[in-house]
């Protein structure tokens, strides 16, 4: 009787440790599945009938209110978090916001651009990441004269250079000591 009262014990322990081994491995998958979406962003699939496009939903946002994040270092960070909602607004006395967002140049246009749908923001700068770098695209605000925007509109407006059917993957940084609004809006020239 104590030989068999020991083989199960045995067996209870070795059932246990392969049960902790079990959950162990259960926790690991269930937090790799919910943190996967914030390194593995699906590109945002553009078609023509569905110019102009909200791309809120499907960027992802990283707020840096220490101001330690540069395009030398935004790369490596894993803060992002996906944005839940069309316009998203944030009051701080000093905002340094980034976001970032992937594109499918669908509709075999040359011309894609971004808009920024509230203009008194005073620093933005757009980089596209080429490879494990990111190269600067446009760097402007309220703090550089009406004139250096390139365009007419109000709005801050951005060609993005894809070519049709070709995958982009941006960073935007806002950085306003006033409320910012995050409203970004993918067009072209005839929607713009």
């Amino acid at each position: 009787a104590y030989t068999l009262c020991l083989v199960n014990k045995a067996q209870a322990i070795m059932h246990l440790i392969s049960w902790k081994k079990n959950l162990r491995i259960w926790v690991l998958c269930a937090c790799f599945s919910y943190v996967m979406p914030a390194f593995c962003q699906s590109p945002v699939l553009l078609q023509e009938k569905s110019l102009p496009l909200n791309i809120n939903k499907q960027s992802q946002l990283l707020i840096d209110n220490q101001g330690q994040f540069d395009s030398s270092n935004i790369l490596q960070q894993k803060a992002f978090v996906p944005i839940n909602k069309n316009l998203e607004v944030f009051f701080s006395k000093q905002s340094n916001l980034w976001t970032r967002f992937a594109i499918l140049n669908n509709p075999m246009e040359d011309d894609l651009t971004l808009s920024l749908q509230y203009p008194n923001i005073e620093e933005i700068w757009l980089y596209r990441q080429e490879g494990n770098h990111l190269k600067l695209l446009k760097h402007t605000g309220n703090l550089f004269p009406f004139s250096t925007r390139g365009n007419i509109l109000t709005d801050f407006s951005f060609n993005l250079n894809l070519h049709p059917n070709e995958t982009g993957t941006f960073y935007l940084r806002y950085k306003s000591r006033h409320p910012i609004e995050v409203q970004m809006i993918v067009g072209n020239a005839r929607t713009q």
